[in-house]
């Protein structure tokens, strides 16, 4: 659950779950990963610099990233379409202001009080959170 907190007691009671993982957001290597799995066979900017889209992107969960990457994948196809309307050829790649401009179209869906109701509830159970979030 992303909201253990709110799990009826009687569940939580030994016996009933034994373990309990915790499973971050994504750090700045697994975004990248992210990124570059969902850009694999698309043509991508030779400049693109996945640091900055890494950071660009801190914050956000699993399929924020997706949908942000869909988003900037559907700005290069589009330009594409119109370079060949226009009688050009060629493939358009994507670029790091079609991920500026899908991140701003598509916000992280994270709350941030649920991560600090996360952190509170970690704390009371001694489990460990990374601070990067």
């Amino acid at each position: 659950s992303n909201k253990p907190w709110m799990i009826d007691s009687a569940l939580m009671r030994p016996g009933r779950f034994e373990h309990h993982f915790y499973v971050p957001l994504a750090n700045h290597e697994a975004r990248i990963l992210l990124v570059n799995k969902n850009l694999a066979d698309v043509p991508v900017a030779p400049d693109i610099d996945m640091d900055r889209i890494s950071d660009l992107l801190k914050g956000y969960n699993g399929a924020d990233i997706v949908s942000v990457v869909s988003g900037a994948k559907m700005a290069a196809i589009q330009r594409t379409i119109q370079l060949h309307d226009s009688g050009q050829q060629g493939a358009c790649p994507v670029a790091f202001d079609d991920f500026v401009a899908a991140a701003a179209q598509h916000k992280s869906s994270v709350n941030p009080e649920d991560i600090v109701q996360l952190r509170q509830y970690a704390a009371q159970r001694g489990i460990e959170m990374p601070d990067e979030m």
